[in-house]
């Protein structure tokens, strides 16, 4: 037997059980929040800004919402709205409504139809580009 390959197996649970993180050694438990209504919010200023207003509900009053994270696919903007909650934390469970904007800060937007997804739930939205502003329309321009 190929001594290499042998001390390779014996090593393997090893690494894998120290690697491998266990829910309860984690501070918290991490999770999707619920969304129930995703609607936009266009500005009229130039460029134009989007902003989704999430309605949802959490769990319990101990999980708490986290910072969006979001991803354009074309005319597609997929958001990830996660929660966190203390691991252990005895909260008897009693759904917490939450209502929270998240601005599409990093997308550039041309006259055109949209759809954002939040944890699955979607809308659709119209950006109107006024042509008489297409020269202050200039990527990089007005960003914050």
């Amino acid at each position: 037997m190929n001594l290499a390959w042998l001390l390779a197996a014996a090593a393997g649970p090893i690494a894998c059980a120290s690697t491998t993180a266990r829910e309860q050694d984690r501070p918290f438990t991490a999770g999707l929040a619920e969304v129930t209504r995703v609607a936009a919010r266009v500005s009229g200023s130039a460029p134009p800004r989007v902003e989704l207003l999430v309605e949802g509900r959490l769990p319990d009053g101990c999980t708490q919402l986290e910072p969006a994270r979001s991803d354009r696919r074309g005319i597609h903007f997929e958001v990830t709205l996660p929660t966190r909650r203390p691991f252990g934390s005895t909260c008897p469970p009693a759904p917490t409504p939450f209502a929270t904007t998240i601005a599409l800060r990093e997308a550039i937007f041309e006259t055109g139809a949209y759809v954002a997804t939040v944890n699955g739930v979607s809308t659709d939205f119209t950006v109107v580009v006024d042509a008489s502003e297409s020269e202050l329309y200039r990527p990089g321009i007005f960003d914050d």
